[in-house]
């Protein structure tokens, strides 16, 4: 019973870090992109 009890609270732990790790992943995904296009903004107004 109570290895059960872990297991199922192992696996909500889990999934919790999994959808937090989706939604960083998603994050700096989008941070990059919006850095790339800021510093690609940047190279063709100085050159």
């Amino acid at each position: 019973m109570g290895i059960l009890m872990a297991a199922n609270k192992f696996e909500a732990v889990e999934r919790e870090h999994r959808e937090f790790w989706n939604s960083f992943v998603r994050f700096s995904t989008w941070t990059t992109a919006i850095v790339i296009a800021l510093l690609a903004l940047m190279a063709i107004f100085l050159i």
